[in-house]
């Protein structure tokens, strides 16, 4: 048990730097106008395996296979990762862009820090419900444990139906307004899951509610870099941190939850983060705006 606890934290170490890396790449290979599609391209994928490897668990759990099988299957994936990456090229930072970090962090505007916390409180909001739904659903007469798994496999299909129709709809709409939409979208389509008793219904709200998120955790980092003139590493790290503490904080901040209360608590607390979240990126960008309106009123005042 100690080694694989040793062993875990080491996973998460690497894909703690490896995911940063990834979107660093992307946001220095792309300009503003295409960084948003091609963030959300590939958080598509996540979005698949996502679907995948929820389908296969439970594939691997009929099929009475021993509990290794799902790790030897990441393995071979991993293997096929590093391969790309020893053999792909990668943009360089250039010298004049290795600022301070404290001096950095200064010159961030507020509408920044704003969407870190609206990151953390997404992936918490998420993972909250994500990791109690099927407990949830399991206490509704005559629902089996693979139905109730089903509804994270279905969660993850419709984010990755919901991320291919947002790399169209950025080609006519900004990375903001999609960003407010999304987060509207995704509020309003999870608060029926606490509500609903039935196994079928649920089933088709949980692929409504990833459907309409729109890959919005790519949204809102997308959005953040383009409030900089140049989108540093040490912005997306942080912004990527911000999420990833969502993430670390959920499992031990929900069980408690649950051992206080009820399995149906987490998803209304995940709902009343997807509130939080709406509120700050409104601000963000109503802060923005103000900022925007000051500078244009300045250069009159010049002229």
């Amino acid at each position: 048990f100690e080694a694989n606890r040793l062993f875990l934290g080491i996973i998460g170490v690497g894909c703690g730097i490896a995911l940063p890396a990834a979107a660093i790449v992307i946001a220095r290979s792309y300009g503003p106008r295409h960084r948003a599609t091609m963030l959300v391209i590939t958080d598509a994928f996540f979005s698949l395996s996502g679907a995948l490897c929820t389908t296969l668990a439970i594939i691997y759990f009929s099929m009475d296979l021993h509990w290794s099988a799902g790790f030897g299957t990441v393995a071979i994936l991993a293997l096929i990762g590093i391969s790309i990456a020893t053999i792909s090229d990668y943009p360089e930072v250039e010298p004049e862009e290795k600022t301070n970090l404290l001096l950095e962090l200064k010159n961030w505007p507020l509408s920044i820090y704003l969407c870190m916390a609206a990151l953390f409180l997404y992936l918490i909001g998420q993972n909250f419900i994500l990791i109690w739904i099927p407990s949830y659903a399991e206490t509704i007469p005559g629902v089996s444990p693979e139905q109730a798994g089903q509804l994270v496999s279905n969660y993850w299909t419709g984010m990755f139906v919901g991320q291919l129709v947002v790399v169209a709809l950025l080609t006519k709409f900004k990375t903001v307004t999609l960003t407010i939409f999304a987060s509207v979208l995704m509020l309003f389509s999870v608060l029926p899951l606490w509500l609903i008793g039935e196994i079928g219904i649920l089933t088709t709200l949980t692929f409504v509610w990833g459907l309409v998120t729109l890959g919005l955790l790519k949204l809102i980092l997308s959005w953040a870099t383009e409030m900089v003139n140049v989108p540093g590493p040490h912005l997306i790290s942080a912004l990527l941190m911000a999420a990833t503490m969502g993430t670390a904080v959920s499992p031990a901040l929900s069980s408690q939850l649950v051992e206080i209360s009820n399995t149906q608590a987490p998803i209304q607390a995940g709902s009343i983060a997807f509130l939080i979240v709406l509120v700050l990126v409104v601000s963000a960008r109503f802060i923005l705006s103000k900022a925007e309106g000051a500078r244009k009123e300045r250069a009159r005042t010049k002229q």
